[in-house]
């Protein structure tokens, strides 16, 4: 008997029966909640599913048995998921509409979030249906992955194996990509600040070196509860910042739309995608948001957290690509805030207070990679437990260099953004999403005429093409640039 993949229903106290047992131990693991949205704490019996699980599956609240030590409230939530999406790269947009066309950018952003909340709202759903067949209260993406291989198609069963590294690699890869877009964000804005009221033309390297102390000391916040002041700080600051952006776009000097396109050259339609994608899809946050929960029932559906953020978040992007792209038409540079007058307190002002808010998402934005280079692969091989706090802070600061190394190597904000977008997300957002509802259905779920499995393979593909060719074209325009 195969369960509904309805929406969760709101939680009820179940018999202690149902409530597993945490797993013990006598290890500290710094700063990971006990039901870590990326690090495995669960012992599972198999992996495999059976008929008696699928029997009591439609009876079982994986809400309900989650213990997680410092849980986030709705609105806290809120917070987090309207700060986590907007960062570097909705000062990207305009160039992102540049690379696209007025038409084309408006069209695809909407297709663009709608197929990101689709993919993430399937992902959840998937997750949940495992749990529910399974008897547990959480599974990890890469653990969800790892079984949605183990009960799919025999021909993708011997990948398993591999699949939670795979998984890992990406995540962590994307988070620290878009740390090292929030740094070269950071570093740029100091050196238009400084240049050439205090100094002449130093290099960007030198601004990184300044602003690498407080960055690390930042990165020192260990959970998500302590960085919701941070958070809603940053958040009004932003609000601050983009109202007087929208003051020199509809204000200050005519726009320039004869300088704009409807439809852009193809070619460079995948910056355009990448761009979108990392601005729309903070992927690690989102799902780190929904397992700190303490009503996780609140974040999917149709009046649930996650699709009206996100919808609100896609049209503020819409509004900041679209104006921005038409007010400066062929000039506008990698960021709309650098392309405001140089030469003006406020321009200078908004530039600076943007910075700071990149500087308050900093830690939010590293906190999966830490929890996933800690959790699964570090603290394992610590034997002195005295030692795990001392080396969880160098883990942090070594973290923190990486993104550096990639700002020095990368110096520009809208190809890194492409770059991470067209690289990680094309596989986060779209291939293991579908991969694994596809996977998790089989055999007898995949509907009529087996319609689930042609729209994940459609999606599958469209993924893959995203990371070839953005990828290839975000990297030959640093090569060439």
């Amino acid at each position: 008997m195969a369960e509904s993949s309805e929406a969760p229903p709101e939680e009820t106290t179940p018999p202690p029966s149902q409530v597993p047992p945490a797993k013990s131990s006598t290890k500290r693991r710094g700063f990971i909640s006990p039901t870590s949205s990326f690090v495995d704490f669960t012992e599972l019996k198999t992996e495999y599913y059976s008929d008696e699980g699928y029997q009591l599956a439609p009876s079982y609240n994986p809400h309900v048995g989650r213990r997680i030590k410092k849980p986030i409230t709705d609105f806290e939530t809120c917070t987090h998921l309207l700060k986590g999406s907007i960062g570097a790269g909705i000062l990207a947009m305009p160039k992102g509409f540049y690379h696209a066309g007025i038409i084309t950018g408006f069209i695809g952003t909407i297709l663009l979030t709608a197929s990101v909340i689709y993919a993430i709202d399937t992902l959840i759903r998937m997750q949940y249906i495992q749990c529910k067949r399974l008897q547990v209260p959480f599974l990890t993406l890469p653990r969800s992955m790892k079984i949605g291989l183990l009960n799919g198609p025999r021909c993708l069963r011997k990948l398993a194996w591999i699949a939670p590294i795979i998984v890992d690699f990406f995540l962590v890869a994307y988070q620290l990509g878009t740390c090292t877009a929030y740094v070269i964000f950071i570093g740029q804005s100091m050196k238009h600040i400084a240049e050439p009221r205090l100094v002449e033309n130093l290099d960007l390297r030198i601004y990184l070196l300044i602003i690498f102390v407080p960055v690390v000391l930042i990165n020192y916040i260990r959970n998500l509860k302590r960085l919701t002041p941070v958070s809603f700080v940053a958040n009004i600051l932003t609000i601050i910042a983009f109202s007087s952006c929208f003051y020199y776009i509809f204000c200050v000097g005519p726009f320039k739309y004869e300088e704009t396109n409807l439809v852009s050259s193809v070619t460079t339609w995948p910056l355009f995608i990448g761009v979108v994608l990392f601005a729309i899809n903070a992927f690690g946050v989102i799902i780190a948001l929904e397992h700190h929960m303490v009503t996780p029932a609140h974040f999917l559906g149709c009046k649930g957290i996650f699709p009206w953020s996100l919808l609100t978040v896609m049209c503020l992007y819409i509004m900041v690509g679209f104006f921005g792209y038409v007010k400066y038409g062929k000039s506008i540079d990698e960021t709309i805030i650098a392309s405001l007058p140089r030469n003006e307190w406020l321009s200078l002002t908004i530039e600076g207070v943007y910075a700071i808010c990149i500087y308050g998402s900093y830690p939010l934005q590293c906190f999966v990679s830490l929890e996933i280079i800690w959790g699964n692969y570090l603290v394992k091989f610590i034997k002195d437990p005295n030692k795990e706090c001392c080396i969880e802070y160098l883990m942090r600061t070594i973290v923190v260099i990486v993104t550096f190394m990639g700002a020095t190597l990368i110096p520009h904000v809208d190809i890194a953004v492409s770059l991470v977008g067209a690289f990680c997300l094309s596989t986060l957002g779209m291939v293991f999403p579908f991969l694994l509802e596809m996977c998790t259905l089989w055999p007898d779920q995949l509907g009529c005429c087996y319609y689930v499995v042609i729209k994940d393979i459609c999606f599958i593909i469209l993924g893959f093409s995203i990371l070839i060719l953005g990828t290839y074209i975000s990297l030959y325009t640093v090569i060439t640039t």
